[in-house]
């Protein structure tokens, strides 16, 4: 067993090496550029490697899913982790970077400047990936309406507006293929709750403990890990808003950025994320969140170990990394299910297992470099044209998982 999670390593690394080598391809054939050096350390580049990661898991669920009929985690550690603490981290950098914008402006931030961008960041890939879902789903439908029509418009409206994820047209595969969608309900509930949180951030200049009881209040709830209803989310999820908040707040201190741009910091980090992968089975509680931080924070600070994320293919990934996220269960689903399901069997060799993940990598990103071009770029150029309309400064730094 030892021996194929070995392997898988190595292939899952050497997909990843060919998703890094084609998009050096794509910024000598697009004239890409990017100046890192208005951003926050490393997070940029960081960012396509997790969202690569994601889609390196739902490769291997995919796999097994067609191998025994159910749709579950693989057996494999790395595998499994590997997509827990991508989504985890993702949401560590969105807490990280809003409160680095709230404490460096004392929480008098522009609202009308922050939600006109994550709008128009967000919103456009996301309803085109519903589109997508629905063409997906009427074609395997044969076009026949199985529900009401009521019913119908409704569950588009619930994925559209992320109120809930229910089966469309009774198509069963439907959240087999937008599953990653849920994420996006807690980043827009935290955008949402950053409204309250700038007050609380310039009470917190008069009542110094007022920070520190919401991190307790917040590392208690999400200790509890109970679901709220009304919201559809789960509370554990809030340990990592915690982090990043964290993270922003040590990124503050001259004395811990110094700290981590050492080399000690760089052994930390790295031992951190492999004791994550080696020694936990989920993301959950404070000794992951504690090791998330410890290998986060470095590559936040600019420790030059990391230098390598600066490089124009990692930036790139990072660029794209949105439509990789959001789009990769639909180029799995298309492929696997629709164009070769019969490809994915018990007979099927490791080495054309592995060679078919690496060739989907490659597509993928050749897929989201379209999307990004076509859907994404324009609608973020037409919010920033908005901003200036309204007399807004568009932001200085990127804001939230995806800028």
């Amino acid at each position: 067993m030892l021996k194929w999670e070995i392997v898988g390593i190595i292939a899952g690394s050497l997909a990843i090496g060919l998703s890094i080598l084609t998009a050096q391809f794509l910024t000598r054939f697009s004239g890409f550029t990017f100046n890192p050096d208005k951003r926050l350390g490393y997070i940029d580049g960081l960012r396509g490697l997790l969202a690569l990661g994601v889609f390196l898991h739902h490769y291997m669920v995919t796999y097994y899913s067609h191998v025994t009929g159910e749709w579950t985690n693989p057996p494999s550690q790395f595998y499994t982790m590997i997509a827990r603490v991508a989504i985890a981290l993702f949401f560590i950098i969105t807490g990280f970077l809003f409160w680095h914008r709230l404490l460096i402006y004392r929480g008098r931030v522009n609202w009308a400047q922050l939600y006109v961008s994550r709008v128009f960041r967000l919103v456009p890939l996301h309803w085109f990936a519903v589109i997508m879902l629905l063409a997906i789903v009427s074609y395997a439908s044969a076009f026949i309406m199985k529900v009401h029509v009521a019913s119908f418009l409704a569950q588009i409206f619930q994925w559209l507006f992320l109120t809930e994820m229910p089966y469309i047209n009774a198509f069963s595969d439907t959240v087999y293929i937008g599953g990653v969608l849920w994420t996006l309900r807690y980043e827009w509930l935290f955008y949402l709750s950053l409204f309250f949180f700038g007050f609380a951030v310039r009470f917190a200049q008069r009542y110094k403990w007022l920070l520190w009881l919401m991190a307790a209040i917040t590392l208690v709830t999400a200790k509890l890990n109970f679901n709220i209803p009304y919201l559809k989310i789960s509370t554990a999820y809030l340990l990592f808003f915690l982090v990043g908040a964290i993270c922003a707040a040590a990124y503050q201190k001259e004395i811990c950025r110094a700290w981590a741009r050492k080399g000690a910091a760089t052994l930390i980090s790295l031992l951190a994320i492999i004791f994550l992968f080696v020694l936990f089975k989920d993301v959950y509680g404070i000794k992951a969140g504690a090791l998330m931080m410890l290998f986060f924070f470095p590559i936040a600070s600019g420790n030059p170990s990391f230098n390598f994320l600066k490089k124009p293919a990692f930036l790139l990934l990072g660029e794209i990394s949105y439509s990789i996220y959001l789009l990769h269960g639909f180029l799995l689903y298309i492929i696997f299910w629709g164009c070769f399901p019969r490809f994915m069997t018990h007979s099927l060799s490791p080495f054309a297992l592995w060679a078919a993940m690496a060739a989907t990598a490659v597509l993928l990103v050749l897929v989201a470099y379209l999307t990004f071009s076509l859907i994404e770029s324009p609608f973020i150029n037409l919010g920033r044209k908005i901003s200036q309309h309204l007399a807004i400064s568009p932001p200085g730094h990127r804001i939230g998982i995806f800028r």
